[in-house]
């Protein structure tokens, strides 16, 4: 676990590990049968510290939805960089990006 300067007293946050365990689960069994109880038995946490960092299973799919967008957006800032180096098209860079990253 890493320290989360925006955790209180800088105690250890295990935020990102549960959004990893739902995306796990997600993958698993699909959307449908994502639950705060399958992310806990996943993540080896307990439901009240799932609960802690998020309140439903509506903010758990919110964070995955966050975590998404912020992907895209460093792969298309990334994808830019190479564009302008390269002086290739922004689509090619692009297709470069994702390809390298998964």
């Amino acid at each position: 676990m890493s320290l989360d300067s925006s955790h209180p007293r800088g105690r250890p946050s295990n935020r990102e590990g549960l959004i990893d365990a739902a995306l796990l689960v997600l993958r698993e069994r699909g959307a449908g049968r994502l639950t705060i109880e399958a992310v806990a038995e996943r993540s080896g946490a307990t439901k009240g510290g799932v609960t802690y960092h998020f309140k439903s299973k509506e903010a758990l799919l919110a964070a995955l939805v966050e975590r998404s967008r912020a992907a895209a957006e460093a792969e298309l800032a990334e994808a830019q960089r190479i564009a302008t180096a390269r002086g290739c098209r922004l689509l090619e860079a692009y297709v470069e990006v994702v390809l390298a990253t998964n």
